[in-house]
């Protein structure tokens, strides 16, 4: 049985949420307002922003995010099943088992939805035979969240309804990522509203079209206002003119209709960005880290691309081949890069190979840093985090949304030591050891799970057994 996640969980980019984050710490809103919260991604960086859960105030239209919601505010929310949605019957008890069911039969209609293929055919069964499982599994997580954003307001109105109540205040900081495309929560949401009856909101979706009376109508509040959007590469504030100013920028790759994402921020004493240094580019980008470690220092990882990633690995360690790398990832710290990644197993994820859950790290380089000796160990905490694969895969390779991210991590260490340091206090184990008679040493294979450790945790926890 697959691990099953929150889904979406990854919406926006770990960047993007580590700017917005970054953002709060700068600011200090009163409160910060998310009228499309979605998976609450981005409740849970205010959080790490330094806001309490209490000075959220949250809002969407969907079952998705209102079971949820609910369950985050300590309210009840009726619900009754009809049609598919019987199979979870048994679980609509408290606001947690609700929540749980409703997620796991989101992912049960996008997966009774897709072609008949054998893989797709196999991954229902696998949902269906799995079932109490897969829920108990949602539930720990749910559980897991309420404890990190307990007392978080939420709201089932429309977005326009929530602006209303918060654009003059100029105390508050509003965050804006509303469906980018036409009918968005129909297509995200297909299937399930006629598995549940429930209290909908009798409020139509926001149409992208409605873009240019948003921006009009936030241009002129008071509140500190950050709008996503995104764009073929050009800077969308030419297009909707002062006050807006994009105050960060995300490539996310070549061939895609949302080939960057903006940050666009109505207060002319933003911090702006220059638009063209977005395009992907081929060789370094970032400075590597030099600096000092706090408590809100911000870590993520981002997709590099070959180029950017040959770089870094022959400036950190020279004359490594490099053979089996399917991609490259970069772990950066308060926007400086720590450490470089090359990672191999991801085909496998797609096409259903043996060992499908679990990605594989050819190599992991931390920076030298004087201060930092054990700097390395930060890097091998955040392999084990969720959020670090979220950050660096979702980008890259959008379908692992409906797939599934991998649970588990494996690589191999080449010392003349029985067993590696840098791997304890993770959750890798030593699975297999080989002694290579041509290079003299010990092959050490590791493995372990991926685990929901938040980034401020695992700053946390770093500082407080390593940094010295």
């Amino acid at each position: 049985m697959a691990y099953m996640d929150l889904l979406f969980a990854g919406v926006p980019k770990g960047p993007v949420r580590a700017f917005l984050a970054e953002a709060v710490r700068r600011h200090k809103p009163r409160a910060v307002v998310i009228p499309c919260t979605g998976s609450f991604a981005l409740a849970e960086t205010a959080v790490q922003g330094g806001i309490h859960p209490t000075r959220i105030i949250t809002g969407d239209i969907s079952l998705y995010s209102t079971v949820i919601g609910h369950m985050l505010q300590g309210s009840e929310i009726t619900i009754t099943v009809q049609g598919a949605g019987e199979r979870v019957a048994d679980y609509l008890t408290d606001p947690i088992s609700k929540a749980a069911a409703v997620l796991y039969m989101v992912r049960w209609c996008q997966t009774q939805k897709k072609p008949q293929n054998a893989y797709w055919i196999d991954r229902l069964r696998d949902l269906e035979v799995g079932q109490s499982d897969y829920i108990e599994s949602l539930r720990l997580q749910l559980t897991e969240l309420k404890t990190r954003l307990d007392g978080v307001e939420y709201r089932a109105v429309d977005l326009w309804e929530t602006i209303a109540d918060y654009q003059n205040d100029p105390q508050a900081m509003i965050w804006l990522d509303p469906p980018w495309y036409a009918h968005g929560y129909e297509k995200m949401f297909a299937g399930l509203d006629d598995c549940f009856i429930w209290p909908k909101p009798t409020v139509p979706q926001f149409d992208p079209k409605q873009y240019a009376k948003l921006m009009e109508i936030m241009a002129a509040a008071p509140a500190r206002t950050y709008v996503l959007y995104p764009t073929a590469g050009i800077d969308p504030a030419e297009e909707f003119k002062a006050p807006w100013r994009s105050a960060f920028g995300l490539k996310t790759g070549g061939g895609t209709k949302a080939a960057a994402i903006w940050a666009m921020c109505n207060q002319d004493d933003e911090t702006g960005i220059d638009g063209q240094s977005l395009p992907r580019v081929k060789g370094p980008r970032f400075k590597l880290f030099d600096g000092e470690v706090k408590p809100d220092s911000v870590v993520f990882g981002l997709y590099v691309p070959t180029e950017t990633g040959d770089h870094y690995r022959d400036l950190l360690v020279h004359n490594l081949n490099s053979g089996g790398v399917e991609a490259y990832a970069a772990l950066l710290l308060d926007g400086q890069l720590f450490a470089i990644l090359g990672l191999h197993n991801i085909q496998s994820m797609f096409m259903g190979g043996p060992d499908r859950t679990s990605v594989h790290i050819v190599f992991h380089f931390p920076v030298h840093h004087p201060k930092y000796p054990k700097l390395g160990k930060l890097m091998m905490l955040c392999l084990c985090c969720r959020w670090l694969w979220e950050d660096v895969l979702l980008a890259a390779y959008p379908k692992l949304e409906l797939i599934g991210l991998p649970t588990e991590i494996q690589t191999t260490m080449i010392t003349d030591k029985p067993s590696s340091m840098l791997t304890r206090g993770t959750t890798l184990k030593l699975v297999e050891r080989e002694f290579d008679k041509k290079l003299g040493k010990n092959m050490l294979n590791y493995r372990g799970a991926i685990i929901p450790m938040s980034r401020t945790e695992v700053v946390s926890l770093w500082l407080r057994k390593y940094a010295m």
